[in-house]
């Protein structure tokens, strides 16, 4: 790979108690000032149908693997918005 490539994963959703709701107040200002805001926008959808996709991606890898899912047992590592917090408010 090439020296400096930094390879993102993305996660479920963001979470905290800023990042998921600061962005709405900076559409609704560039609204209010006649800018549009469609990166912005389109950052927080694609943010809020992360936890719908990794549950599709969850439902397909029991298909796949002959599961039904009333009887999967799936195990959440990570619940909190970030490591080493132990508070799950805001979290996708």
């Amino acid at each position: 790979t090439k020296w400096n490539f930094h390879r993102y994963t993305p996660g479920v959703g963001v979470g905290g108690h800023c990042i998921p709701v600061d962005p709405y107040y900076m559409i609704q200002r560039a609204s209010n000032v006649g800018v549009p805001a469609n990166l912005i926008t389109a950052a927080r959808a694609v943010n809020r149908s992360m936890p719908v996709h990794v549950a599709g991606v969850i439902r397909d890898l029991l298909y796949q693997a002959e599961v039904p899912a009333k009887d999967a047992r799936v195990l959440l590592m990570g619940w909190s918005y970030k490591a080493e917090v132990g508070d799950p408010r805001e979290t996708p």
